[in-house]
């Protein structure tokens, strides 16, 4: 079983070494995220386990001295076995840490993580940063340690988010789209995962019809999800004064942000600024909690086509800007 740690970091007796995780240490590791900089619900083997029949895992501890200093979750490429991803199956993976992993620290955990793969038979880590707004506390010192190792940039997705501390005006189209909630009367439940089903029915809907793709979970594999994380996943709904759903926001709670992961207006919702009104009631919720609400990438075809009317609609509540990156690092 795997020790645990402080949660604050320390100096090191020696260099990290790095394991394969199995699946004895799947509690410790929780505990470890639970209590991580920048750990989130996605990095738990709770989260992970849902598809894990998906991937086939290449997950690291790391320890020094017998102490848990760091994670990186992980499996093979579906499309390249000799390829690992941090993570294939989630939107970033990155390396999980209390603090303890800084400066050269990171470096050489990074090159503990190297030794492991390159073991296992594989030329390349592709690493999904995470994202700085979802930290609890603000840590890059793994790209630091990627540039030393010789990693290069591979992707950047561009996210829309709104800080904690407050947002940039709303356009004027988003104002008038309030006024018309208001004036229709449309109630804004903040958890209402009673809605789920009859959400996922309109969210399939809009997405086969503008897009021509299904939501990337299934009704099952949410519902999953929300009985493993019920404190952690939200569905916020804007509704008639009949009680008729219009609109639907389903979001991730991470130390830093609100996640919206899912979001979409029926038609009727559509024409009366439904999903306006459950958005700016999501924000100002998320800021009285001191988090930042993430609206998540507006990208597509691995980042080199901005969907530039979607963006364009989150920069219109008030959000800013970042980049998430993703590395590659050759393993020899």
């Amino acid at each position: 079983m795997m020790a645990d740690s402080g949660t604050s970091p320390r100096g090191f007796a020696g260099r990290p070494l790095a394991r394969r995780y199995e699946h004895k240490d799947e509690a410790t590791w929780d505990a470890f995220v639970a209590d991580a900089w920048n750990g989130t619900l996605l990095h738990t083997r709770r989260y992970l386990s849902y598809h894990r029949d998906r991937f086939e895992d290449r997950s690291l501890v790391i320890e020094e001295s017998g102490r848990v200093v760091g994670l990186l979750p992980a499996a093979v490429d579906p499309a390249d076995e000799r390829n690992v991803v941090s993570h294939p199956g989630i939107t970033y993976g990155g390396l999980v840490t209390r603090g303890d992993l800084r400066g050269e620290a990171a470096i050489s955990a990074f090159e503990a993580c190297v030794a492991v793969l390159q073991g296992d038979g594989h030329d390349q880590l592709t690493y999904k940063s995470i994202p700085t707004l979802l930290h609890r506390f603000p840590t890059e010192d793994d790209l630091y340690a990627l540039w030393r190792l010789g990693a290069t940039l591979a992707r950047t997705d561009l996210w829309a988010w709104v800080p904690a501390h407050g947002r940039r005006s709303m356009s004027r189209v988003r104002q008038r789209a309030l006024r018309r909630a208001a004036e229709e009367s449309i109630v804004v439940r903040q958890d209402d995962l009673r809605r789920l089903p009859e959400f996922w029915d309109a969210l399939g809907e809009n997405l086969r019809a503008r897009h021509g793709v299904s939501p990337t979970h299934t009704l099952d594999e949410i519902t999953t999800l929300v009985d493993r994380f019920p404190d952690r996943i939200a569905l916020h709904v804007g509704v008639d004064p009949e009680g008729a759903l219009l609109a639907g926001a389903l979001t991730f709670q991470t130390p830093g942000a609100v996640h919206i992961q899912y979001s979409s207006p029926t038609e009727a919702g559509r024409e009366v600024g439904a999903l306006d009104a459950v958005y700016d009631s999501l924000i100002r919720a998320a800021s009285a909690a001191g988090l930042a609400t993430s609206f998540g990438s507006s990208t597509e075809a691995g980042g080199q086509v901005l969907n530039t009317s979607l963006y364009h609609f989150k920069a219109t509540f008030g959000a800013a800007s970042l980049a998430h990156q993703f590395f590659t690092l050759p393993l020899s």
